[in-house]
């Protein structure tokens, strides 16, 4: 049963040998775009500032939550503490990589054109949400650069 399996699936790769391609080459972008998306977030710091709520009354301040940006840029930290920040950058990891290890084992296991299209439409998905936040963090990045003192 395994072995027709096998067979049935190098035949499908053998007919779409494109759409397989394309599959990896998507999620090849969806790892970049998280990775950017990730590291855009970290470079963004934004400087303690102290602004007045005009229907509280109230003083806000801004911290910087990354403790890292936090020590290079002499900024107030929000008491985060380094394993803290490590924990989550963990738990980012693990994020990506649950669905990526998912993606790798039903690829090697698609075996009919109708997995392959529902495989297609979940990377495209995948791809939008990923690529959509990564857009995101690049024309806040643009815009502090642009219109930051």
């Amino acid at each position: 049963m395994l072995k027709k399996k096998s067979e049935l699936h190098k035949k499908l790769v053998k007919e779409h040998k494109i759409e397989f391609m394309l599959l990896d080459i998507a999620v090849i972008f969806i790892v970049l775009f998280n990775l950017g998306a990730i590291v855009l977030t970290n470079i963004m710091v934004s400087e303690k500032q102290y602004e007045t709520a005009k229907e509280e009354g109230t003083e806000v301040i801004y911290q910087e939550v990354n403790p890292i940006m936090s020590n290079v840029h002499n900024i107030e930290d929000s008491g985060t503490k380094i394993f803290d920040f490590i924990f989550i950058l963990l738990k980012q990891v693990s994020v990506l990589l649950l669905p990526l290890l998912i993606y790798v084992y039903y690829r090697k296991t698609i075996v009919s054109e109708n997995a392959l299209l529902v495989m297609i439409i979940i990377v495209i998905y995948w791809m939008y949400i990923i690529s959509f936040d990564f857009c995101h963090d690049l024309g806040l990045f643009i815009g502090k650069l642009l219109y930051s003192k």
